[in-house]
């Protein structure tokens, strides 16, 4: 069984896997914490990062780009890769 749970909006934490996921305003950071390793799988330059969320299962990463030039909810696997935009219109500015 995985357990999993949200600390605040931009902190995810895998309990038995040990690894820690966090959201600066430019960037989603791993960090292993039997090890202390910390890397960055997701980087915009431009961007302002809030909130993330993680689907354990289906193995992705989504968070949510509040900058004007990029904004949007994003998704990407664990390591960072195969980032997509979702298809998610906002009526009004993000």
């Amino acid at each position: 069984m995985e357990l999993a749970f949200l600390v605040f909006g931009a902190l995810w934490y895998k309990v038995l896997c040990e690894e820690l996921y966090v959201t600066t305003p430019t960037s989603v950071l791993h960090i292993d914490t039997s090890t202390s390793q910390t890397s960055t799988i997701v980087t915009k330059e431009n961007g302002r990062l809030l909130g993330l969320a993680a689907d354990w299962r289906g193995e992705r990463l989504y968070y949510t780009d509040v900058s004007p030039t990029g904004g949007g909810i994003y998704t990407a696997n664990l390591q960072g890769g195969d980032v997509r935009k979702l298809p998610i219109q906002y009526p009004g500015k993000f």
